[in-house]
């Protein structure tokens, strides 16, 4: 089980030096002794962060917490296999580095393409396995869409569905992340339903603050195999109607039916002794 987010442990495992430059890059250099400092003695880095004014506060708090997602060999791996795809091999710069939370910041701080695509993979991978990711073969095999346009079709499709049907996503944003030679990845967030949530706002008064929230569909497409992964909550009433959307404008065809007895997943192997 993954560990809970504790900001001052997150500073403990990371190196001073680079815990220094972080700071200094972020335009907040603390006023903190740092050559008097042990590696675990973070209390006064701490209570200096905490000092910084709060949007600022805020967006290392940001940073620190995605930097903890990170900090496992899963993120490692999907940060070594991103750099890759942009044509670097990381592998050399990050295994001397003491911790996986120093590969982490480093890439955030020198690699942000890198940083950006890996992030959502990594928080995508989690998604894979539950019952709302679902895996569909015999797609359409073609070049995915991924311009303006197409973008912009997409986005207008996908709240029009959940407009019509579900009363909320009027407001949609795609974003598009090829991943590997042929696998690419369509990261959608649509506007819920409107709440109210207890908080504080930025001069610490406790307030009831309306809000609408995004909430996420995630499409995988390998133009290789001709499959299409894909995280929505709703079942096959969802599912069927966002492959259709998706086929239509991102592949530019028409989504056949669907097989009988055609599965996406090959697993006759798996009874071979041998395999």
């Amino acid at each position: 089980m993954a560990q809970q987010f504790n900001p001052k442990r997150v500073l403990r495992q990371i190196s001073n030096p680079l815990l220094k430059d972080f700071f200094e890059q972020q335009r907040h250099p603390l006023d903190v002794e740092w050559d008097q400092l042990g590696n675990t003695q973070m209390d006064d880095v701490f209570d200096a962060w905490q000092r910084l004014p709060d949007a600022d506060r805020k967006a290392i708090e940001i940073a620190f917490h995605d930097v903890h997602e990170m900090a496992n060999e899963d993120g490692t791996r999907v940060i070594i296999e991103e750099g890759q795809y942009h044509g670097e091999d990381l592998s050399p710069l990050l295994e001397p580095m003491e911790s996986r939370y120093d590969k982490a910041l480093w890439t955030f701080m020198n690699r942000p393409g890198v940083w950006d695509a890996a992030v959502r993979f990594a928080k995508a991978d989690t998604l894979w396995g539950g019952r709302s990711w679902v895996k569909r073969g015999n797609m359409p095999c073609a070049d995915p869409r991924s311009g303006g346009e197409a973008l912009r079709a997409f986005q207008e499709a996908m709240s029009a569905f959940y407009r019509d049907r579900q009363g909320r996503g009027h407001h949609c944003k795609v974003e598009h992340f090829p991943r590997g030679g042929d696998l690419h990845y369509y990261f959608v967030y649509l506007s819920d339903y409107a709440d109210t949530y207890i908080n504080f706002d930025d001069t610490g008064h406790f307030q009831r603050t309306p809000e609408r929230r995004a909430f996420e569909i995630v499409f995988a497409y390998d133009k290789n195999t001709c499959t299409l992964e894909m995280y929505a909550k709703g079942g096959k009433k969802v599912v069927e109607p966002l492959q259709r959307i998706f086929s239509r404008i991102i592949l530019d065809e028409p989504l056949p039916a669907e097989e009988p007895g055609v599965h996406p997943y090959q697993l006759d192997g798996l009874m071979d002794r041998n395999f």
